[in-house]
């Protein structure tokens, strides 16, 4: 993010700032050859399962293809990796795959070290919670993916605004 990016994000209230942000286009064009890899890769991970696009818009709006995997301060354990999965979330729908017996905390660094280092996992995180929501919803994508970021409140204002930007990252996926 650049400097004036920064200041805005500090001084305008959110309206305001997505009017200062940088089109989606710019972004997408300055990204590197990995962060485009990573967006081909996403898409082809969840095509089979009929989330190609949604987790390609997914990969990009939660860490720039990959580029920003940390989000610590996220209100539901911290959100990691290229998917921005909820590290509890993850803890406890993959409990099997941690060893048995270590505490909360030993359990969710080791969830946020496998979402951050291996990008299968975090796939296969992303996919489980995308069907889960599926499932609760049926096709009405907008709920689907404002309940990948907001749960059960689908319907709150950060849920909506996420919805929105994952639908208007699609659209413009769709176009390069």
């Amino acid at each position: 993010m650049d400097f004036l990016a920064r200041i805005a994000a500090l001084i305008f209230p959110w309206p305001l700032r997505a009017l200062i942000a940088k089109p989606l286009s710019v972004q997408y064009r300055s990204m590197s050859d990995a962060q485009h890899e990573v967006a081909r890769w996403a898409y082809a991970y969840g095509k089979p399962h009929g989330f190609g696009e949604t987790m390609r818009a997914i990969a990009w709006q939660e860490s720039s293809f990959g580029a920003d995997q940390d989000n610590p301060k996220d209100k539901h354990g911290g959100s990691y990796g290229i998917f921005g999965n909820g590290a509890k979330v993850v803890a406890r729908r993959f409990r099997k795959e941690f060893p048995v017996g270590i505490n909360e905390e030993s359990r969710l660094r080791l969830v946020i070290f496998r979402l951050k280092s291996d990008r299968e996992f975090a796939a296969k995180a992303c996919l489980a919670e995308l069907r889960y929501w599926y499932r609760e919803h049926g096709e009405i994508w907008s709920r689907i993916w404002a309940s990948y970021n907001a749960g059960w409140e689908w319907d709150s204002s950060d849920g909506r605004r996420y919805a929105r930007q994952i639908k208007e990252k699609i659209k413009f996926l769709r176009t390069v």
